[in-house]
């Protein structure tokens, strides 16, 4: 939403037991959430289960896990980006004042998602976390495929797309020069393969890129 906008907001907690809470949150029509806050220790907390849905109603909690799910009309993920790149240390230093999260999975939908700052139509992401890896799966008018996500140590994806067709970068505003970030240190290893591989108007045909960072060279 713009920062003009106002959105009506609620906030239920009810107390389970000695230790858990259910929480149930609001926000307008586009945000609805349940989650489950426990106490592990004194000032620290997780959540063990919780769902939030995009533009329905969320269901009761059930799974371990917090879980992101439903169907929005556009997603700036860029945004999201920005709010899970905080410095580790900084995270650590609150650890009393936080409650830990451990992401389940997620299924949502968007009709317009900006990513890298790239528009993607009709784009959905069903992900899912096992012990050691993530399980992805991506539909949309311009990318269909899945991939294998290790995060271990600075990580490892797999993926096979179909599809793979990055839409031309978006200018960035008027008087603002486009972010340039730096991952040196912390690159992951790679396994893509693409039938179709497009960047705007250009088409590549089959990408095969394999790709393992040593020392500062990747």
């Amino acid at each position: 939403k713009s920062a003009g906008d106002a959105w009506p907001s609620q906030i239920d907690i009810q107390q389970r037991d000695a230790k858990n809470e259910l929480w149930r949150v609001k926000l307008g029509s586009e945000l609805n959430a349940q989650l489950v806050l426990r106490d592990i220790a004194y000032g620290k907390r997780d959540i063990p289960q919780g769902e939030i849905a995009l533009g329905r109603a969320a269901p009761a909690p059930s799974r371990a896990g917090l879980w992101l799910g439903g169907r929005v009309e556009n997603l700036d993920a860029d945004n999201w980006r920005v709010l899970f790149k905080r410095d580790v240390k900084e995270v650590d230093s609150k650890a009393e004042e936080t409650a830990a999260v451990n992401i389940g999975g997620v299924d949502v939908v968007a009709t317009n998602m900006i990513l890298f700052d790239r528009r993607f139509q009709n784009f959905q992401i069903k992900a899912e976390r096992g012990n050691t890896q993530w399980l992805i799966g991506i539909d949309g008018d311009d990318v269909r495929g899945s991939a294998l996500w290790q995060p271990d140590g600075a990580g490892f994806i797999s993926a096979r797309f179909s599809q793979l067709h990055l839409p031309a970068a978006n200018p960035p505003p008027p008087g603002k020069a486009r972010a340039v970030t730096s991952n040196t240190g912390r690159l992951p290893s790679m396994d893509i393969a693409a039938d179709s591989f497009q960047i705007g108007k250009r088409k590549f045909g089959r990408l095969e890129l394999l790709s393992k960072q040593e020392g500062q060279d990747w």
